[in-house]
């Protein structure tokens, strides 16, 4: 178990730098090199999906509480595709092609209208592989912030 000690504020920095450490010498690390306890608290805004049927039936494994939707019942074993939109869960999957087509992990910020709430998000895709090379699986996370405010939920972490 690697200690997450980042003093990094952000929290989309603090998951690509706990990425980097498991990588090590690999193009990408293991899914089962992740251990959740290491992410503390980031883990609530954390997901993880699986690849092993292709992307087109890419399957959430794990959905944060802070990334769940009250009219979704996410959890493991649900269809990325049928995440619902618009919300912030969404939000941090639309660019899965980009990041499977570049094989390098990406962040996004930008805003988005979450049920009559303007809020400006982050979030970031980064590649996972059992065998070092073929991609078969992506660790995210995403977090934000109602426009208009220096509150919010998670407010810069």
């Amino acid at each position: 178990m690697i200690p997450n000690k980042s003093t990094e504020r952000r929290l989309v920095l603090r998951v690509l730098e706990y990425w980097q450490a498991l990588r090590g010498d690999r193009d990408f690390p293991a899914a089962a090199a992740f251990d959740d306890r290491v992410l503390g608290d980031d883990w609530a805004w954390s997901l993880v999906i699986g690849l092993g049927a292709g992307p087109d039936n890419a399957e959430f494994k794990h959905v944060g509480d802070n990334l769940r939707t009250p009219d979704w019942s996410a959890g493991a074993d649900l269809l990325v595709k049928d995440c619902p939109r618009p919300s912030l869960l969404g939000a941090a999957v639309e660019y899965m092609p980009r990041v499977l087509d570049r094989q390098v992990p990406i962040s996004i910020g930008s805003e988005l209208n979450v049920a009559g709430t303007m809020i400006l998000y982050r979030s970031i895709l980064l590649p996972l592989s059992n065998d070092g090379t073929v991609i078969d699986g992506l660790l995210g996370a995403a977090n934000f912030r109602p426009i208009g405010t220096n509150e919010g939920a998670d407010t810069e972490s």
